[in-house]
Order: structure tokens, then sequence, then C-alpha cells
């Protein structure tokens, strides 16, 4: 799926992508959706928006899901700052928000696996 805006007024663009992708969505019927994110910028904006940050695709994305009636999914953050489009003080602070709220489960080092990958 492709969020169709990232620029324009913040609540108008949203309101815009949100009716676009949640029927097509919902028409799907999933059980269950995982959710993937590289960088992170799901959780802080990253740099793919014009007007703000709650625009970046990804994260509009996050949101959404999170408007599915009826949806189970888990969304997976690897790798945070790793593609550029998130500072590491933007990622702390938005790791620490999800975290006061009950969205952010656990971070781990992939480090371990690496010989076995």
């Amino acid at each position: 799926f492709i969020v169709p805006l990232n620029k324009g007024d913040t609540h108008e663009t949203f309101q815009y992508n949100k009716n676009a992708l949640l029927n097509d969505i919902t028409n799907m019927h999933f059980d269950f959706i995982f959710g993937v994110d590289t960088g992170g910028d799901s959780l802080t904006g990253g740099i793919d928006w014009h007007d703000h940050p709650s625009l970046g695709r990804d994260r509009q994305m996050l949101a959404i899901l999170t408007w599915l009636p009826n949806s189970t999914f888990l969304h997976f953050m690897f790798a945070p700052c790793s593609d550029g489009e998130s500072t590491f003080e933007l990622m702390s602070t938005s790791i620490e928000k999800a975290a006061t709220h009950g969205h952010y489960c656990v971070q781990f080092s992939c480090l371990p696996l690496m010989d076995t990958l």
C-alpha cells in the first residue's frame, strides 16, 4: 500500500490518506498484520514530509493501522536511525514517548545473530 499524499494541511492530508487506505486494507480481510520499518521513521516521522512530521509516509501508515476496525497488528522497527532519516536524539525522544504510552515493547541487539545469518 502506498500513502498517496505527504504534504499540505496536516489534518486534510491525513484524512484523505486515511480514507483512501482504510477501505482498501479493510477489504483485504487480514487476520493479522505485521508492519516492518527499517530505520524507525514510522515512529519519528523521518524526512519524507513537507509540512509536518506526522505527514511522513511511514508515520501515516502506522497511524492508519491503528484506525483499522477490529485489527490486530504488530509493528516491528529494525535498525533505528540506520537509514539516515532520523537523528539519534529524535529517535530516543520518540521511543521514550511511545514507551510512556505503553506502545513500545522491547529492544534487543541483533549482533549475536549475525554469525548465524
